[in-house]
């Protein structure tokens, strides 16, 4: 709305709507990312969100402000000059500094456990693998209870029967492996309604593990073991085996 106040009388419809889907394009690296691409960090997203500002600013906003026909770009040995035939060449230059420092901060360094978790939770084709610990409540009928604090009884209650039905796991189901499962696949559905952090917050607080329980690798086995005895039928060979 001030970029209107400041540029509206002075600029053109087109002009203003070229610029503006320019700079909103620089969140596109970042939306894609949320859904196919883990490794990236919030690191490489700002530093990619920087530079792809900054190219625009410099290639798009400045002329509109100033008022500018065109600049020269010593490295390029041109002039460059914003109208209808040259507003791509500063969309691709801002997109390519952004994807490139987004995709080499993403590369060489480390995300948070946070941020992984929420990675994991909002990848297409997500395989999680659950922290071999024990959770405080023992049954769905307590995720169902723990979770109708912050969402109420009949939204917690249908929270809990869709993740069952999506791991086609029992109503009755008590084992560790089973419900560490149905714990991540309950935040995972949560963060498709109200973003990953909030799920993960929500998911921490309300169906916490036990502190210093890591040795339930026989509930595990135990688990694998019924689920190979399901598809004992449909292998053969040495998978049979």
């Amino acid at each position: 709305y001030g970029f209107y106040l400041m540029l509206g009388a002075q600029q053109d419809l087109a002009n203003l709507g070229i610029v503006a889907f320019v700079a909103t394009l620089q969140f596109l690296p970042g939306v894609l990312s949320v859904l196919y691409w883990p490794t990236a960090n919030r690191r490489g997203f700002i530093a990619g969100l920087l530079a792809g500002i900054s190219v625009w600013a410099v290639s798009m906003l400045l002329p509109l402000i100033g008022n500018l026909q065109g600049f020269y770009i010593p490295w390029l040995n041109m002039i460059y000059v914003l109208d209808d035939t040259s507003w791509h060449m500063a969309a691709i230059a801002s997109l390519a500094a952004n994807v490139l420092l987004f995709t080499l901060i993403s590369l060489f360094t480390n995300a948070s456990p946070e941020e992984a978790g929420a990675a994991e939770a909002c990848a297409v084709d997500n395989v999680r693998r659950p922290q071999r610990r024990e959770l405080h409540a023992v049954s769905p009928q307590e995720f169902a209870t723990q979770l109708a604090k912050p969402l109420g009884a009949k939204a917690a209650q249908k929270e809990v029967e869709q993740a069952l039905r999506d791991l086609y796991l029992p109503f009755d189901e008590r084992r560790p492996y089973a419900l560490r499962r149905l714990r991540d696949r309950i935040e995972a559905n949560l963060s498709g309604l109200m973003g990953p952090s909030v799920a993960q917050d929500m998911v921490e607080t309300f169906l916490p593990y036990k502190s210093g329980s890591e040795k339930y690798v026989t509930e595990d086995i135990h688990f694998i073991e019924s689920r190979l005895e399901d598809y004992h039928s449909r292998l053969t060979g040495l998978a049979a085996e």
